[in-house]
């Protein structure tokens, strides 16, 4: 009898173990990566520096996407870079996921640190690892121009604005120190955008190069 009542409900028991392991995506597709990724948070300790680590990896390449304006049919050619052998085996254990969410074109591909930035492909960081994206037959030249023209404006007025405020004693002498960190902090961020943004306007001639994907 109690077989019996196993069998009868062995696809609730299956669904459950599945859960329990955060294999789910294996059993009804795609769709239950993320899901998957929270649940192995509670099944290993370890699981939750590992998925830090995965989840800053595809939100890097995901924002990267945003910024530069990628078609969300489209798929980016992705590689990942890391000095450390365990990362590198970390990222390729979860280079569904990472294929998934991004949306890369085929697997990532996943090298040690250092080398050039390839032609066309942008570049950030998390946790130690580079993220290129690639971008040629992707985004229209002409457009990025404008977006890095429009963001070195925006970036240098806030540096501006932000230097001043800094400079002022009575903001510096008198607001709270984590205040005036915080605006430190700010102004440093800030500094690093418009370097990014200058190096990028290399890319605009890189992708000059590619004619852009039809929809």
């Amino acid at each position: 009898a109690i077989y019996a009542q196993a069998e009868d409900d062995f696809p609730r028991i299956e669904a459950k173990y599945l859960t329990a392991l955060g294999r789910t995506a294996e059993a009804k597709g795609e769709g239950a990566i993320w899901a998957d990724l929270r649940q192995r948070l509670f099944v290993d300790p370890d699981a939750l520096r590992d998925m830090t680590l995965v989840q800053g990896v595809i939100g890097a390449a995901r924002t990267m996407r945003s910024e530069h304006e990628v078609k969300p049919q489209h798929r980016v050619p992705v590689r990942l870079r890391a000095a450390d052998p365990a990362v590198r085996e970390l990222l390729t254990r979860e280079a569904v996921a990472i294929r998934t969410l991004v949306k890369t074109e085929g697997e990532p591909t996943i090298e040690g640190a250092g080398g050039s930035r390839p032609q066309g492909f942008v570049v950030d960081a998390a946790g130690g690892v580079d993220v290129l994206v690639g971008l040629a037959g992707l985004v229209d030249a002409s457009k990025e121009r404008d977006r890095i023209e429009r963001g070195l404006k925006k970036a240098a007025k806030d540096i501006e604005v932000m230097t001043k405020r800094l400079a002022t004693p009575s903001f510096t002498e008198k607001a709270p120190p984590e205040v005036v960190t915080e605006a430190r902090a700010q102004l440093t961020a800030l500094e690093r955008t418009r370097e990014r943004l200058e190096q990028e306007r290399g890319l605009v001639d890189e992708l000059a190069a590619h004619a852009v994907k039809d929809d």
